[in-house]
């Protein structure tokens, strides 16, 4: 798991960005099963109750994530 603020450094792709987020939650998973596991888990149903009652707005995404050389085998497209 990984957490971090949002960084504002005066970047070119800064001025057209939406400003939807200050902060971000990330955890990384082995593949879908982890992640599936984790999601029907209690403990994550307690978490995802917390998180709607600290964040006045959130956005939820899961991906699949690689390197390079996923691009280069077409992987993802």
């Amino acid at each position: 798991m990984r957490i971090g603020r949002r960084v504002i450094h005066g970047a070119g792709y800064e001025r057209t960005s939406p400003d939807a987020a200050d902060f971000l939650a990330a955890i990384d998973f082995d593949d879908l099963h982890g992640l599936q596991t984790y999601l029907r888990h209690p403990a994550h149903e307690e978490l995802g109750v917390r998180f709607g009652q600290s964040l006045s707005a959130a956005l939820v995404y899961d991906f699949e994530a690689g390197g390079p050389e996923e691009l280069r085998n077409g992987r993802f497209f």
